[in-house]
């Protein structure tokens, strides 16, 4: 069982049979990985829709960006509060543009509720981008990998020369590769 707490609840919260990061969850759990790193939005309104971007920054690169609109005054949920609903909503897609929850995106989503992920289209699929994904945030969360690359940005493009698929390899031996591969210059 994983004991960082933005893995549990309430971060972490069941919606019908499947899990769901909530924002805050994914804040944390980037705040953990990048305590230096940082989060931007811009804000601008065209006629009555409010239309918010955030962008995750990590070492002076924008990693990901997200989106979210609203007609002002339109929601129930978002009434009165309609900019910091679109703030909070393209904050949470950023973050999982960017790998901080988007393995917990459900299958049947359809943004009704103004949630933070994009639907899933199969479950055969589903399940390797799960494991593609969790293999993912364990390699570069790994700090002897982290130190040999530098960033997640090399270790993803380094990933990109494995010939095979990673989910098959299994995460000893894409470690063991990526660990003792040899390194361009």
């Amino acid at each position: 069982m994983n004991t960082k707490p933005y893995m549990q609840a309430p971060y972490l919260m069941k919606l019908g049979r499947k899990d769901y990061m909530i924002v805050a969850g994914r804040l944390l759990w980037f705040r953990d990985v990048h305590p230096d790193g940082s989060i931007l939005t811009d804000t601008q309104a065209i006629g009555s829709v409010i239309i918010v971007k955030a962008s995750v920054i990590v070492d002076d690169t924008i990693i990901a960006t997200g989106s979210a609109t609203v007609r002002d005054g339109k929601g129930s949920s978002w009434a009165g509060r309609e900019i910091e609903k679109a703030e909070t909503a393209a904050i949470g897609r950023a973050l999982a543009h960017a790998g901080y929850g988007t393995q917990f995106a459900l299958e049947d989503m359809d943004e009704g509720d103004y949630l933070a992920d994009s639907p899933i289209e199969s479950q055969q699929s589903q399940s390797h981008d799960d494991a593609k994904g969790q293999l993912w945030n364990s390699l570069r969360n790994n700090k002897d990998i982290l130190k040999r690359y530098n960033h997640q940005n090399h270790i993803a493009n380094a990933l990109k020369q494995y010939d095979g698929d990673v989910v098959d390899a299994g995460y000893d031996a894409i470690y063991h590769w990526l660990m003792n591969r040899e390194m361009s210059s």
